[in-house]
């Protein structure tokens, strides 16, 4: 079962990797292309605490608990360096400061490559193991990220 699982979310993941970014699909002025991606990160953020929430309850998976709580840090950085005048209250607007931009790029940069190096472990240790009503939320949550790096990069190209 295990194997199958991991099989799942392989395939899911290489379906991710292969499809166009948000910044992408959606047309219209950056600054609102780029508002829309990283929007998603409060969403985000939430889905990172309801994991590590989880993984707290289960055996054998507090070590990958510890790594998820060090990308809904990293996450969590992004909108206050992108949005300082607003956040945590809301988020409507982007700084015009190339360094706080600099800044949340690489906040993203590095949840991205720590969330990518665990996807697996927290897929099958946590995310998998839910009851009820069952959906992938791993990949969901890696395509989130490398929208928001690929848009806030584009976004710094095209300032």
């Amino acid at each position: 079962m295990s194997d199958d699982l991991k099989d799942l979310y392989d395939r899911t993941l290489k379906e991710i990797e292969g499809k166009p970014t948000r910044w992408d699909r959606f047309s219209g002025p950056n600054r609102e292309k780029f508002l829309d991606i990283v929007k998603v990160l409060d969403m985000m953020h939430d889905y990172l605490m309801k994991l590590m929430k989880k993984g707290r309850r289960m055996a054998g998976a507090l070590d990958v608990v510890d790594k998820v709580e060090e990308v809904a840090g990293l996450v969590n950085r992004v909108p206050l360096q992108i949005d300082p005048e607003n956040w945590p209250r809301c988020f409507v607007d982007v700084t015009e400061d190339p360094n706080r931009l600099r800044a949340a790029r690489d906040a993203l940069v590095k949840a991205f490559d720590s969330f990518k190096k665990i996807y697996f472990d927290v897929s099958l240790k946590i995310d998998a193991k839910r009851r009820g009503r069952w959906v992938m939320t791993t990949p969901i949550l890696f395509q989130h990220l490398r929208d928001a790096m690929y848009g806030l990069d584009q976004y710094l190209k095209a300032s």
